[in-house]
């Protein structure tokens, strides 16, 4: 027998017992899930860029169950999902049995950084009937003028 106390989502995991005697062996194996709101962490809430650079924003989305993970601009979580296009690339690295957590980053192209993207972009997951958010603002990193007077 196997008690677990004080459940936490750790303890979510596959648990094999086995049984020997001297008429033979036996092996069960139980994979235990443990349902967790989601949860959202923006590896930098503030990220700086200039035009012409590569802008990268990136978070962690955690649930279980996990139905859903995506960027949005501005900050509304409802707001329009950010999809791959020619402006954007959204890269997600899926969670799996062992690690729920989904990881997605956010590239705005080189050279494609103009006035309208600088604001708030927002990591949304959703999991069972709860929604959780992050956000990362997207700050205007001004060239310093070398050598010039203003």
């Amino acid at each position: 027998m196997l008690k677990i106390r004080d459940v936490t989502r750790y303890a979510a995991d596959e648990y094999i017992c086995r049984a020997q005697n001297q008429n033979g062996e036996a092996e069960r194996r139980i994979r235990i899930t443990v349902n967790f709101a989601p949860e959202v962490t923006v590896m930098e809430p503030e990220v700086y860029a200039a035009g012409g650079e590569v802008v990268v924003m990136s978070c962690a989305v955690s649930a279980s169950p996990l139905y859903d993970a995506y960027w949005t601009k501005g900050s509304d979580v409802n707001g329009k999902r950010i999809e791959s296009d020619w402006k954007y690339r959204i890269m997600s690295e899926d969670e799996s049995d062992q690690m729920p957590v989904r990881f997605l980053t956010l590239i705005i192209k080189k050279s494609i950084v103009s006035v309208q993207d600088y604001g708030i972009y927002t990591c949304v997951g959703k999991g069972e009937g709860l929604v959780a958010h992050g956000y990362v603002e997207l700050i205007q990193r001004h060239q310093k003028m070398i050598g010039k007077h203003v």
